[in-house]
């Protein structure tokens, strides 16, 4: 470990800049920042310190005109002594450690001469100023971000900050909460909710640098670099229209929903205009969205083929993104019963099955599926018990690493449905970490479907109350789970078509995080182990008897016989609907007779019961 000495050195930022690849801002009115050519900044590691002097070896950046705030999104990671533990911008490990928390630091210092405060907070944190050469008389200390300093709120977990001149400000790494780092390399980086940090007036330049690490020797990151953390950084300055991303994908399926959605920035407001080879759209009963950033279809046909561009337009300029569409006829999945009860269930966002054919993507509007860790499609009949399909594929997880990152984005408003087969191979209680089964995470505003330590399921969704389904579900086995949210209102959890937990109270907004299946990047990391199958996400709240005809659509019920004295009794279970129950004297097809007699419902099953003679009968449920 590194040896500590009382000395209260000066403060002494350095950065250096280099051009690599930014991430877009997803605020409105947010772009990515002119302060460098391309947004972001690499801070060194060795040269960025604490000495008492004037800070000659660092170059301020100025701030862009006409901005009045920045957010920050930083990946990477900094070895500080001989553990080789990495540490995030958050200043924690892995395991959620501080690499050093001292009581009553305090370091401070000037730069160029001018006061700055001093910083309080852990090794190795990453600390900005927003700075003023004409500052005069003593600057403002940052606010207390130790991790046991009690404040409440936590004042490293706020989505906006209003710093002083010359007053250090902590930046996080981009996720909602004070996580620990959650892996070596960090080359995702989760799209949680960006930090907004407003620009006191008066200020001129940004410095950077790490706030309370006077021995700078030992530092690296995992492969002994200089540079420790990237900073991406994005400003409300006014801009022209900046066309960042589009989702959707470049092949369409007759028949099927489909979308474009864009990712703009610049100055507000932005008016758009989709065109199709060359004409401009206009909304009609099949199409809508032709002037906003989303271009949605409620089914595509052959003639949707062809070129489509978005024109997104400001006060300053325009900017334009060209999507070649291609339409193809459906494949078999419709010809499977239970993929085309999910597709014929209104309201679809997307639906991956993880079959050979869309494999990690889904199969309606596009959306992409990308494997990370270890993560795996399985071989043919790895998945859930499929009646028209015995080959059925399955996502593979191990719990330590594998999770798939989807591009859908936003679209669950105040209310939706998340479905999903699931086949546990340990428990969370065993493993000692919660598993999550599909999320779209935000500090605040969640809608996480999860499998706790203590072996319980729940849904969050927004500021209300979780749902909870206390009982653990039996290990190596597929179960069909579905969670609700109805109108701001009740959250529900149905296990294998029934109804099995609620809870009301408080609302869901859209945020504009990504969906997660297998993990949770803003909570976590939350690995599931084992597999998970058939994952549907619906934009509304689906009723009980929906989530009954999906599950009943997967496989046909088993029919259960009980002979009781001169009587049979025959029960089968009431989530499989629809069915007709039939005898018959022989295995002749053409002779099967239904049943008229009213059917009992006991517990959670159908009841009839049928008298016997001497006869031999055959009995069957049809649909």
């Amino acid at each position: 470990m590194k040896t500590r000495s009382n000395l209260i050195p000066g403060f002494l930022l350095c950065a250096t800049m280099m051009l690599v690849g930014g991430l877009h801002a997803q605020t409105p009115g947010f772009h990515t920042s002119t302060i460098t050519s391309n947004g972001v900044i690499n801070v060194d590691s060795h040269v960025t310190y604490y000495d008492g002097s004037d800070g000659t070896l660092f170059a301020a950046m100025a701030l862009p005109p006409g901005a009045t705030a920045l957010q920050f999104r930083v990946t990477g990671g900094i070895v500080t002594d001989i553990s080789d533990n990495l540490a995030s911008a958050d200043g924690l490990y892995a395991n959620g450690a501080t690499p050093y928390n001292w009581t009553d630091t305090s370091w401070e210092g000037t730069y160029k001469g001018v006061p700055i405060g001093a910083t309080t907070g852990v090794d190795p944190a990453l600390f900005g100023v927003f700075f003023s050469y004409s500052f005069s008389g003593t600057a403002s200390n940052s606010a207390n971000y130790r991790s046991d300093s009690g404040i409440v709120p936590d004042p490293r977990t706020l989505l906006s900050y209003a710093p002083l001149l010359n007053q250090p400000f902590y930046i996080g790494d981009g996720y909602n909460s004070n996580n620990a780092f959650s892996s070596i390399s960090d080359g995702y980086v989760p799209p949680g909710t960006v930090q907004t940090f407003n620009i006191p007036v008066g200020a001129t330049h940004l410095l950077l640098g790490i706030g309370t690490d006077p021995d700078l020797a030992d530092n690296r990151d995992a492969a002994t670099n200089l540079m420790a953390f990237a900073a991406h950084i994005f400003d409300n300055s006014p801009s022209v229209p900046e066309i960042i991303s589009v989702s959707g994908g470049n092949v369409a399926y007759a028949g099927l929903p489909w979308s474009f959605n864009a990712l703009v920035g610049g100055s507000q407001p932005l008016t758009f205009q989709w065109s199709l080879n060359g004409s401009n759209l206009t909304d009609q009963a099949r199409i809508f969205g032709c002037r906003s950033n989303v271009l949605a279809f409620t089914n595509v046909v052959a003639s949707d083929a062809g070129t489509y561009q978005l024109m997104a337009s400001n006060a300053l300029g325009v900017a334009a993104w060209n999507i070649p569409l291609t339409v193809l006829a459906l494949p078999a999945l419709t010809n499977n019963n239970y993929a085309s009860t999910i597709i014929n269930t209104s309201n679809l966002l997307a639906y991956w099955r993880f079959d050979p054919f869309y494999q990690t993507n889904s199969c309606v509007n596009g959306y992409t599926g990308t494997l990370h860790g270890n993560a795996q499609l399985g071989a043919e009949a790895s998945g859930c018990p499929l009646a028209p399909d015995p080959a059925n594929q399955a996502l593979l997880l191990d719990g330590s690493s594998g999770y798939l990152a989807t591009s859908l984005t936003g679209q669950i408003g105040n209310q939706g449905s998340m479905l999903a087969w699931v086949y546990l191979t340990e428990q969370p209680a065993s493993v000692g970490h919660i598993f999550s089964i599909v999320a779209q995470s935000q500090n605040g505003n969640d809608f996480d479907f999860q499998i706790e330590t203590d072996n319980g399921t729940k849904f969050y969704a927004g500021s209300g109350s979780c749902a909870v389904y206390a009982q653990a579900l039996p290990l190596n086995q597929w179960h069909f789970l579905a969670a609700t949210l109805a109108a701001n209102s009740t959250r529900s959890i149905y296990l294998d078509g029934q109804l099995v937990a609620s809870a009301t109270g408080g609302g869901h907004s859209t945020n504009s995080n990504p969906v997660w299946i297998g993990n949770n990047l803003v909570f976590g990391p939350r690995y599931f182990q084992g597999r998970i199958d058939e994952v549907a996400i619906y934009n509304r709240a689906l009723t009980g008897a929906e989530i009954a005809a999906i599950y009943s659509s997967a496989s046909v019920p088993a029919l259960q016989l009980a002979p009781l004295n001169k009587t049979v009794v025959m029960t089968w279970p009431t989530n499989f609907g629809g069915y007709a129950l039939q005898t018959n004297g022989s295995l002749n097809p053409a002779n099967w007779a239904t049943f008229t007699t009213n059917y009992g419902i006991l517990a959670t099953n159908y009841v009839i019961t049928n008298a016997v003679g001497s006869e031999q009968l055959y009995f069957r449920l049809s649909k």
